[in-house]
């Protein structure tokens, strides 16, 4: 419990330790900055790379303490990463901000979103096991299987691709049985694994538009 509270004080969180539990208490003046960073962005029509970049260093900061919000951080990441040619010297070129980034980050003016918190205690744990070929797809749940086919351009699409897209239709077919349960799902493709733990990621348009599915 130590090592806790010493991690949380350095991210400038306040702890209170009272016997084997303590209190937590965040960083409103974090929470505001945050919020105004947004709003300015949004209104912007056009910004740098810098202050874009800044505005997501603000948003990534959140990902320890604020649940599901590494995957709202992609939208605003991914643009960045297609305008900036790594060349240090063009940070403060300024772009036209598109109309979808910004609407990405309505998630993160809703207080309900920022203050929710993530859980320590994930118990009790529903899990499920997806597998997916060429043909179609398949899951296995407590006392439950469920499977399906594949459209014909799915049948063409990346290994990677079908298995992602299985574990979304797992969760679209099973989502009375699933809701308000905490999930640890098993595949034994590594990259949909990696897809799932970052809550997204940029190398991959398709499998980052899958993993949003997966998110929303």
């Amino acid at each position: 419990m130590a090592e806790v509270v010493k991690y949380l004080r350095t991210e400038e969180v306040l702890v209170v330790p009272y016997l084997d539990d303590f209190l937590l208490v965040g960083d409103s003046e974090k929470v505001d900055r945050l919020l105004l960073k947004i709003k300015d962005f949004q209104k912007r029509k056009y910004i740098s790379i810098r202050a874009a970049m800044s505005l997501l260093g603000s948003m990534t900061s959140c990902i320890q303490c604020v649940a599901w919000c590494q995957n709202h951080t992609r939208p605003l990441q991914s643009w960045i990463l297609s305008k900036w040619d790594k060349d240090y010297h063009h940070l403060n070129l300024r772009l036209e901000i598109p109309s979808a980034v910004k609407k990405s980050l309505n998630w993160w003016k809703d207080l309900d979103h920022l203050q929710k918190g993530v859980n320590w205690v994930l118990w009790p744990i529903t899990q499920i096991q997806t597998d997916a070929s060429t043909s179609g797809w398949g899951a296995l749940l407590p006392g439950k299987y469920v499977q399906g086919l594949w459209s014909h351009s799915m049948t063409r699409a990346s290994s990677n691709e079908r298995e992602l897209k299985a574990i979304l239709k797992t969760l679209e077919a099973c989502t009375k049985d699933l809701k308000g349960k905490h999930l640890k799902i098993f595949s034994d493709n590594t990259t949909a694994v990696a897809y799932l733990k970052r809550q997204g990621r940029t190398r991959s348009k398709k499998l980052q538009t899958i993993s949003q599915e997966i998110f929303s």
